[in-house]
């Protein structure tokens, strides 16, 4: 079987890479799998299984989405354009429908939390770019309408170079302002490892759980489990991210209609999206503080000398 890697990456205002492994559908089942595992046997997810993310609403800033058919359009309660200003949903590059499937695809292929409500919002063009207002824009939408929407969780499956801005500090200062309304961030801590001091922005802001990915060497023993080379790290001081997941090789949904294979932090970041989904509508007493809490409480922790910080690894505990 020939199997053919594509090494993606763009820098622009917005960084975005992710490394893309091309291969023959049927070589994985339609399940969520990552190296040939089941994901949600690896992660212990059959301890949630009465869970669904009901009751729960996820804003998704990404490339848009499309019509696939593994995906609930009916849980699709708006879709909103800051790259087009168009008023259907599409996706131009299908990074958006990936992520969406992970979270919460709902057919043969079955996301983390498939009736979870999803409100995309689309800031990433065809070649995954976004520029500051984009972002801007989409955060300032949020912020005006997260409680008629009732959203709890914003998935942000992109990352900025962490330089210091005045761009940055306005954009990490509207995102702080997210925070306080209680809604749950997650971001994609980047793929520019094994460097130190490489966790891209808004992952790297202090009260947004950000997420790196993880290699399993096809094993469900996590004593074989090691952080992903391209996994960006934190430093000394920053003790982050704070969650890893297994995403080499994972398999997604494919613009419009199939799948398809692919790696990186993005990916990873739509399971955590789709996990505190499922803790929201187990624990709905709980508040933000507690959610997060609950979360990093179901990890174990993995032997890696590669990173600064013990790295903990999502596992359900019963």
């Amino acid at each position: 079987m020939l199997k053919s890697i594509v090494f993606l990456c763009i820098l622009a205002t917005i960084y975005f890479c992710y490394i893309l492994t091309i291969s023959s559908d049927n070589e994985y089942t339609n399940k969520l799998e990552v190296q040939q595992l089941n994901l949600k046997e690896y992660l212990n997810l059959a301890e949630y299984n009465v869970y669904s993310g009901k009751g729960t609403t996820i804003a998704i800033l990404d490339s848009g989405i499309s019509n696939h058919s593994d995906l609930n359009m009916n849980n699709l309660i708006s879709f909103v354009d800051f790259t087009h200003d168009n008023k259907e949903m599409y996706d131009d590059n299908g990074h958006g429908t990936a992520i969406t499937g992970i979270i919460a695809g709902d057919g043969e292929y079955q996301g983390i939390a498939p009736d979870t409500k999803y409100i995309i919002i689309k800031v990433l063009d065809e070649e995954n770019q976004a520029d500051y207002n984009s972002l801007m824009q989409s955060i300032n939408w949020i912020l005006l309408n997260h409680e008629k929407y009732e959203i709890d969780i914003i998935n942000i499956s992109l990352g900025i170079q962490s330089y210091i801005s005045h761009e940055n500090i306005s954009l990490e200062r509207k995102i702080q302002e997210m925070l306080d309304h209680g809604l749950i961030v997650v971001a994609a801590a980047g793929n520019s490892g094994p460097y130190e001091d490489t966790i891209t922005f808004p992952g790297s802001i202090p009260g947004i759980i950000s997420v790196e990915y993880l290699n399993t060497h096809h094993s469900y023993d996590y004593n074989d489990a090691t952080v992903a080379i391209s996994s960006s790290r934190g430093n000394n001081i920053n003790c982050k991210p704070e969650i890893y997941i297994p995403a080499i090789d994972m398999k997604v949904l494919r613009k419009n209609s199939g799948y398809t294979i692919k790696s990186g932090s993005s990916f990873a970041t739509a399971v955590v999206a789709g996990v505190l989904s499922l803790l929201l509508e187990k624990f709905p007493e709980f508040s933000p503080d507690q959610i997060r809490k609950e979360l990093l409480d179901n990890t174990v922790e993995i032997d890696d000398k590669s990173v600064n910080c013990i790295p903990k690894v999502l596992f359900v505990k019963s």
